[in-house]
């Protein structure tokens, strides 16, 4: 008779761990998004970029600059820079824009800032009266710093795109003091 309880115990007891070993194979595991999946990669300026740009979602069509265009856009050349990606609306009538450079020096960050700065002055003028959408989304544009990178944001949602790249670790610039 004790044999027979024993095995009947030993019997449920296997059961049961089984069933545990089961449950917690089945179990999926959580994905990490895609900002975790950015902090583990090397952040560069086309990956920086293309985060805010898919953020974005597909009300703009985005065309990338070249190196030969910088100048007529932000007035420096791309020798400046170590690496650059730049994403601007197809359309004359959307003022969206996402550039992240990777200047040579800090006399080049220095060129970047005001680059950026006369370029959405000039941006700012044009829909001034043309676009009150525009020009708000303008207004609200991000201008921050990761590592070494200098980033300009004027995105549909420029709180999606802080915390973006605030998420990245990126900090915002004084746009007057350039720091």
């Amino acid at each position: 008779m004790r044999c027979i309880g024993f095995r009947r115990f030993g019997l449920i007891a296997l059961l049961v761990v089984l069933s545990l070993v089961t449950l917690c194979q089945c179990t999926p595991k959580p994905q990490p998004d895609a900002i975790s999946l950015m902090k583990t990669d090397a952040l560069t300026p086309a990956s920086i970029a293309m985060e805010l740009k898919e953020a974005s979602g597909s009300q703009v069509t985005w065309v990338s600059l070249s190196s030969d265009q910088l100048s007529n856009y932000y007035g420096f050349a791309g020798e400046s820079l170590q690496d650059f990606c730049v994403y601007i609306s197809d359309s004359e009538e959307l003022s969206n824009e996402i550039a992240v450079f990777l200047p040579k020096d800090s006399d080049a960050r220095l060129r970047v800032l005001d680059g950026i700065n006369q370029r959405i002055n000039k941006v700012a003028a044009t829909f001034r009266n043309l676009s009150a959408t525009e020009y708000k989304k303008i207004q609200s544009r991000l201008i921050m710093e990761l590592d070494s990178m200098v980033i300009l944001a004027v995105t549909n949602d420029s709180e999606l795109s802080y915390n973006i790249l605030k998420e990245m670790g990126a900090q915002q610039i004084n746009e007057n003091s350039g720091s």
